[in-house]
C-alpha cells in the first residue's frame, strides 16, 4: 500500500531535504535556511524543530545514522547527535559559505564544497581536514564521491564538470560544456555519473537532457 501525506507547508517553502540511511527519518529545511524539521517517517510525526542564527545549506546523515552534518553560510559544519538532535560538534571548514556536503560510502571521510572554490576532505574519526582540492575560481555547487571513493565529481557555478583523484589530490578529467550544469549523482554500484543542466537545442529551447559518463 502506498500512502501519501500532506504536511502543512513551512512559511517560506522548502530548501533542502534528505533521508537517513535506514529510511525511517527525514530532515528538511525552510527555504530561507533558518529552520530545520526532523520527522519520523513510519508515523509521520515531528521529532524536532531547530532554528538557526545562520543560514544552513546542504546536510547529510552519516552512514550509521548517528550524526547529522549540516553546512552553513559561515563556513561551518555543524554536527548533531541524532539521539536527541543536539549539537555535539562544530568544524570551521571554509572561510566562506559552504554549499554542499557528501559522506563517503565507507563512512571514513566526507567532503564539502564552498563559495571559496575549494573542496575540503575530512577524516570522519578525527573530524579534521586531510586534503584540499581546487582547480577553478568559480564557487562549487555540488561535489560527490564516486562509488569506489577513488574520484570526486564537482559541478561549479559555471559550465564544466571536473573529476578529481582522491589519491593524487588533483583534477584528472574534465567534461567541457557550453551549458550551465546544475546537478550530478553517482551510481551506487558503479562509477557512473549522471549530470544535467541547461542543454539547449538549435532553437535555443531547453531540452532537459541527462548525461551519463562511466570512469
Amino acid at each position: 500500500m502506498l500512502k501519501f501525506f500532506i504536511q502543512k507547508k513551512t512559511k517560506n517553502g522548502i530548501r533542502h531535504i534528505t533521508f537517513n540511511n535506514s529510511g525511517i527519518q527525514f530532515a528538511y529545511s525552510s527555504r530561507d535556511g533558518n529552520s530545520m524539521f526532523i520527522y519520523d517517517l513510519p508515523n509521520f510525526k515531528p521529532i524536532k524543530h531547530i532554528d538557526f542564527k545562520t543560514q544552513i545549506n546542504e546536510f547529510e546523515f552519516n552512514k550509521s545514522d548517528s550524526k547529522l552534518f549540516i553546512t552553513d553560510d559561515n563556513g561551518h559544519i555543524n554536527i548533531l547527535n541524532t539521539s536527541n538532535y543536539d549539537e555535539m560538534n562544530m568544524i570551521e571548514g571554509h572561510f566562506f559559505p559552504i554549499n554542499c556536503i557528501n559522506i563517503s560510502k565507507s563512512n571514513k571521510s566526507f567532503i564539502t564544497g564552498g563559495i571559496d572554490s575549494i573542496i575540503v576532505m575530512y577524516d570522519m574519526k578525527e573530524l579534521m581536514s586531510s586534503k584540499i582540492f581546487k582547480r577553478s575560481e568559480q564557487c562549487i555547487k555540488k561535489c560527490q564521491f564516486s562509488y569506489d571513493e577513488k574520484f570526486i565529481a564537482c559541478i561549479y557555478d559555471g559550465t564544466n564538470v571536473d573529476f578529481f583523484s582522491v589519491e593524487l589530490g588533483c583534477p584528472v578529467f574534465t567534461i567541457y560544456s557550453d551549458n550551465t550544469e546544475y546537478w550530478n549523482k553517482w551510481n551506487n554500484k558503479n562509477n557512473i555519473l549522471a549530470y544535467s543542466g541547461e542543454d539547449k537545442n538549435n532553437h535555443g529551447s531547453e531540452e532537459g537532457n541527462i548525461h551519463l559518463i562511466r570512469l
